[in-house]
């Protein structure tokens, strides 16, 4: 009985290791998804713009699930060998500590921990889901070809994710609107600078036992798969590449953020550097 239901599960895996044609970029798997991931993100946002703080702690809790689900399923299929034997092989490549990644972590908190309880963790943490996570969904899902392959359910999952990093970011945006300022960016600030540290201290200790790892591509001993920056690690060393790498990531974060006050502002470029008024009460619907 035991043998026969590890048959049925190498199976299973194996269905979800399905291989198809590379998507191309605007192919009809990309236009897909694109339709739904704008139509989704739209009817949210406008939707539950003013919903109770419960509510929204409701939806990022079931968005949260999903990808967690999902991205449990992509652990397993990625590690399997199908075969005589068939075995796990764990790459430590595909460990979820990426920018992208970091809804697996950030998520819980907004989802437990009560805002008047921590504050600046609270809104730190809100503004780098709603800034930096959302600048990294919509690279991904407007020029899906530099994550596709030939693995249809790492593909679907890789669409489905990062549709709810946009989705979850204008959410959050959109529901926070009064408090948004030129703190909130400062904020989220705050938590790519302990990520970044965190992700080199990851690679630094797992490197040496691992067959590949490069979490949020800082890691001093791989050179990064990025295309230009990447000749900076190869030619001048870590620190110079690691400089350049983060400006760029803040240069693109403080654009979403630019894009974001302008929207919620009706394009008053005043408020771009406003400080604006924490105390704000809004108005909320049950």
């Amino acid at each position: 009985m035991l043998f026969e239901k590890e048959i049925k599960m190498d199976k299973l895996i194996h269905f979800f290791q399905y291989q198809v044609e590379e998507p191309g970029l605007f192919s009809l798997f990309h236009i897909v998804f694109l339709v739904i991931i704008v139509s989704m993100t739209v009817f949210i946002s406008i939707r539950f713009k003013n919903c109770s703080e419960k509510t929204y702690k409701k939806i990022i809790l079931i968005c949260w699930i999903i990808c967690l689900i999902m991205e449990s399923i992509k652990q397993i299929v990625k590690s399997f060998v199908y075969g005589s034997p068939s075995y796990f092989k764990y790459s430590f490549y595909d460990l979820p500590f990426h920018l992208c990644s970091l809804i697996y972590y950030i998520a819980p908190v907004l989802i437990f921990v009560k805002r008047e309880k921590a504050s600046f963790l609270y809104d730190s943490l809100s503004w780098f889901m709603a800034i930096f996570s959302l600048f990294g969904g919509v690279i991904v899902i407007l020029f899906n070809s530099i994550v596709m392959s030939t693995l249809l359910y790492t593909n679907i999952q890789t669409m489905i994710h990062h549709g709810i990093q946009v989705l979850l970011g204008v959410f959050i945006v959109t529901w926070n609107r009064k408090r948004l300022n030129i703190y909130s960016f400062l904020k989220s600030l705050v938590i790519l600078s302990v990520y970044t540290i965190l992700a080199i201290l990851i690679n630094v200790l797992i490197t040496p036992v691992s067959n590949g790892i490069d979490m949020f591509y800082v890691n001093p001993y791989e050179v990064s798969v990025i295309p230009v920056i990447n000749e900076i690690h190869r030619n001048v060393g870590f620190t110079p590449y690691l400089m350049v790498y983060l400006l760029l990531i803040i240069l693109m974060g403080f654009i979403t953020y630019m894009v974001e006050v302008l929207i919620v502002n009706k394009f008053n470029f005043r408020c771009v550097f406003n400080k604006g008024d924490s105390n704000e009460k809004r108005e909320e619907n049950i």
